[in-house]
């Protein structure tokens, strides 16, 4: 936190990157409340700039916004994780369903290659890279959201587009968790299946992806609490 001041990000998302890496790590525990005060005072800056990182962190399911009395980090409850992977589940199989009407050899080159970029981004459990866990990010959404867009539903494109920012905490939750060759792997076998042009195959591949989140974080998240 020493070089919180010395880039060059605006105020509002060096707050939003700092008060989520504290989260992810586990140094901010569901239920504990942060104010805009205090925040203010710790790095002599504006209430303004954490207003408004508290507003995306809560669109993220980070935070719950108090009113008048600051926000807490937000509990992780078991049922919503469950619901939540299972929607999203449902929804991206049915996207690869679709998606085999219309993917071409130049897609599956282009799934292959993006899985082969996570390779090098891998976390271990010693990893403390803020920036290589963004670009981790970055990639994986870009596998997910390439076989999305491929369904050519734009209804279907929409929900999953909302569903995924409310509740990005989970997904950044599985990349900070030691099983990151477990995830790398399942995407493979989604690109085999659709490879085979498989819809019962590639149902099966999706929705197993989706169940790994959910053991990911009841394991690693919700039993430490």
């Amino acid at each position: 936190m020493n070089n919180f001041l010395e880039n060059h990000l605006p105020l509002r998302d060096k707050i939003y990157k700092l008060i989520r890496k504290s989260i992810l790590n586990r140094e901010l525990k569901p239920g504990y409340r942060v104010t805009e005060l205090e925040l203010s005072k710790k790095y002599g800056i504006s209430r303004t700039p954490i207003r408004e990182a508290f507003r995306r962190l809560e669109s993220e399911g980070f935070l719950t916004i108090i009113p008048r009395k600051g926000a807490a980090i937000t509990e992780i409850k078991e049922q919503t994780v469950i619901e939540f992977y299972q929607i999203k589940g449902a929804l991206e199989s049915l996207a690869g369903k679709l998606a085999l009407k219309n993917i071409s050899q130049d897609d599956i080159k282009e799934l292959e290659h993006l899985n082969s970029l996570l390779k090098k981004f891998k976390q271990s459990s010693n990893d403390d890279s803020e920036a290589l866990a963004e670009q981790f990010n970055k990639i994986h959404n870009s596998f997910h959201e390439k076989i999305i867009n491929l369904s050519g539903n734009l209804l279907l494109m929409e929900i999953l587009d909302r569903l995924t920012k409310k509740y990005m905490r989970f997904r950044l939750m599985v990349e900070h968790t030691n099983f990151i060759n477990e995830v790398i792997a399942q995407h493979q076998d989604i690109i085999d299946s659709l490879k085979k042009g498989d819809i019962n195959l590639v149902e099966q591949t999706i929705s197993k992806n989706a169940n790994l989140g959910i053991d990911l974080i009841k394991n690693y998240y919700i039993k430490e609490d």
